[in-house]
């Protein structure tokens, strides 16, 4: 019985000991953090368009993230390096870094949707502004399709050549004369005293 007992203490001992993260390990809490502004940062380097550019700003923003924990690159890599033999705690880790990123690009939607509704009002309040400020403006706009139609049919006889002008003025000098003509005053009849 005796030896029962001591098993079951080591095996509690040895079970409560095997999940801690050692010290010398960017702790779950605190790489949660660090990945997070890696992430940030990867998404803008991804886009500038010049491979030399994007590789200099990020290494800028490497730094600028490692000193901001307090730690160096070496600690970030023994870091990601341990927690890839530990996949459950990564996955956790990413799990949480990846609800984090949604929250901030659903709120980045929300302000950029009111941005383009303000500026959408503010170009209908130009309008309206300008319409009332100067109607014969607006009744130019508004009569602007009529003479779009006339400039068209313009632009189609500039762009015909001389013959097909000729025949297209012949034809309707032809027609014109198809159509009876006045009565003259001679033919008309004469009134009877």
């Amino acid at each position: 019985m005796r030896g029962f007992c001591w098993a079951g203490l080591l095996l509690v001992l040895i079970a409560g000991c095997g999940t801690k993260v050692p010290k010398d390990i960017i702790q779950p809490k605190e790489i949660r953090l660090v990945l997070y502004d890696m992430h940030i940062a990867d998404g803008y380097i991804s886009t500038i368009p010049v491979p030399d550019s994007a590789r200099r700003v990020g290494t800028s923003y490497y730094k600028a993230i490692y000193k901001k924990y307090n730690i160096d690159s070496a600690l970030y890599t023994k870091s990601m390096n341990y927690y890839y033999d530990h996949v459950e705690s990564l996955s956790a880790i990413y799990k949480d870094v990846t609800a984090k990123l949604q929250k901030s690009k659903d709120s980045i939607d929300k302000i950029q949707a009111k941005i383009l509704k303000k500026e959408e009002a503010i170009k209908k309040i130009k309008k309206d502004s300008a319409d009332k400020a100067n109607p014969k403006l607006a009744a130019i706009r508004a009569d602007s399709l009529k003479k779009a139609k006339k400039d068209s049919i313009t632009k189609l006889e500039l762009s015909m050549t001389a013959e097909e002008l000729a025949a297209r003025r012949a034809t309707q000098n032809s027609a014109d004369k198809a159509k009876p003509k006045s009565i003259k005053k001679a033919d008309a009849p004469k009134k009877v005293n």
